[in-house]
């Protein structure tokens, strides 16, 4: 499985409309993908810049390509992006994802599942995640589409901050 993360800033008065054009549109964008294992749009204020990355997964470069094109680590953008970003970042991040435990790439199984989960949905591992104490929660955020969004928050329920 491979994970891919798009980098993109836009002004703290436009990151509420922008946002939602994530979640409306890119979010189930991705998901439509054959391939695609899994989006999210995380979200941070710092300052007077909001910051997203797109964190997506899936099985293979074919996958990605679908979606992509054949220069599948240049950055892909919406037609409304234009409106937001403060600039267009060229690239994207890949990254080869691996078990913790068995140290082992990630093979996907029939059901869309990573290692030893056996569900209908995978969500990763997030750690050692840390926000400065003068970080408000709400300008903090991880948005979820899988097919079981409701569960895919509820392991994410718990404190961030540490």
């Amino acid at each position: 499985m491979i994970g891919r993360i798009w980098h993109g800033t836009v002004p703290v008065g436009k990151s509420d409309a922008y946002l939602k054009k994530m979640r409306i549109v890119a979010l189930p964008g991705y998901r439509g993908v054959d391939g695609n294992r899994g989006a999210w749009v995380m979200h941070r204020i710092e300052d007077d810049i909001a910051h997203f990355d797109m964190l997506t997964f899936w099985d293979d470069v074919d996958a990605i390509k679908r979606f992509a094109g054949e220069d599948y680590a240049k950055s892909q953008y919406f037609d409304f992006d234009d409106d937001f970003l403060i600039e267009k970042e060229p690239r994207v991040r890949h990254w080869e994802m691996y078990d913790d435990l068995a140290s082992k790439r990630l093979p996907m199984a029939p059901n869309g599942s990573v290692g030893p989960l056996r569900r209908e949905f995978a969500v990763p591992l997030i750690t050692n995640v840390k926000f400065s104490e003068a970080t408000p929660a709400s300008h903090c955020g991880i948005y979820f589409s899988t097919p079981s969004t409701s569960a895919a928050k509820a392991l994410f329920s718990g404190r961030l901050l540490g």
